[in-house]
């Protein structure tokens, strides 16, 4: 009898602690505002919580996804931000207030034939037309680094031509899809590089994987992670003076890593609750999800992962990564 009222006691001291240690914690009602584009980088945030828990503050997290062109400027304005990679090292080498926290993307980006027709490698795109989607953007650097590496020519025009590649930019992939699927239907050989999920909508309409890029480039590569440096999360200098709430936010997109890929209705739903109009309705699964290759990698562990990608687009044009590399002070190490 006097063991239970013991144990009763203890269990009575627990939740009076518990109770007043969540107490002690005070409410940032205003917290901070994450700015996330809409695409595949929106679902590194799609399980994130909306409060995010420390020691001894809630920060409320407002999450913010917006179109993919308008990130820029929405980040100038915005506390936290997931941007590409080259855009983060263009606006820090700028002068703007940022530090890099993490890579949070690695590549979704794909090269698919209008044809069943299997491919040795890269150099049999010599003399074709590709189409592809967001010139200058980093998958685009990425794609044109791998055919340099291969020493396959390149250029940008509408009709092909002997001993080059050349590349034909479509709006987005959905443009380029359709583009496949009328050269499939009329019997000729096409090929695109583009991206998840459009890739799977692609897939579904009949067209082949020809190359996984971020394969490619791994084995072009000696990164320490697969793929490249796509997508990177970045905070101002005043939200990394929080170091404990740095960490829970690390803490919490890593978690989601695993969360989305769960339940990837779940993932859509939440992204439809902040931007309705988002491009990823109805078009993800677990398998779309796999490989959009979400990830958090710190600046800890993916710095050298991180320049990598920085160099290879600076070795195509310097100015899109803002001329040059960034310094010490861009890095936040925990």
């Amino acid at each position: 009898m006097k063991f239970k009222r013991i144990i009763i006691l203890t269990c009575v001291v627990l939740i009076i602690t518990s109770a007043l240690m969540l107490c002690a914690c005070k409410k940032d009602e205003e917290g901070y505002t994450l700015v996330v584009p809409d695409g595949a980088p929106a679902l590194a945030i799609a399980r994130v919580s909306d409060e995010i828990l420390t020691d001894s503050v809630v920060y409320k997290l407002n999450k913010k996804i917006v179109p993919a062109s308008t990130v820029n400027a929405e980040a100038l304005k915005s506390d936290i931000a997931i941007v590409p990679a080259n855009l983060a090292s263009i606006l820090y080498n700028g002068g703007n207030d940022f530090k890099i926290l993490a890579v949070v993307t690695n590549g979704n980006l794909f090269l698919m034939s209008s044809q069943n027709t299997k491919i040795e490698g890269l150099d049999a795109l010599s003399g074709k037309l590709v189409y592809s989607i967001g010139q200058n953007s980093v998958p685009d650097i990425i794609f044109k680094t791998l055919l340099k590496n291969n020493g396959i020519n390149f250029k940008v025009g509408e009709k092909a031509e002997e001993g080059a590649v050349t590349i034909k930019y479509c709006a987005d992939g959905s443009e380029v899809n359709s583009a496949l699927i009328l050269a499939k239907e009329k019997g000729e050989q096409a090929y695109g590089v583009y991206a998840e999920p459009d890739v799977n909508k692609g897939k579904s309409a009949g067209l082949t994987e020809a190359f996984d890029i971020q394969k490619l480039w791994s084995e072009d590569t000696d990164d320490a992670f697969s793929g490249y440096a796509q997508a990177v999360l970045i905070a101002k200098s005043n939200v990394c003076e929080d170091s404990r709430f740095v960490a829970k936010l690390l803490e919490e997109v890593q978690a989601n890593k695993s969360r989305i890929m769960q339940d990837a209705q779940l993932a859509e739903d939440n992204i439809k609750s902040i931007y309705p109009q988002t491009s990823l309705k109805g078009n993800l699964n677990s398998e779309v999800i796999a490989r959009c290759n979400i990830d958090c990698i710190s600046m800890k562990d993916g710095r050298d992962y991180y320049e990598n990608t920085l160099r290879a687009v600076m070795n195509i044009n310097p100015k899109l990564i803002g001329g040059e590399l960034p310094d010490d002070g861009f890095y936040y190490i925990l």
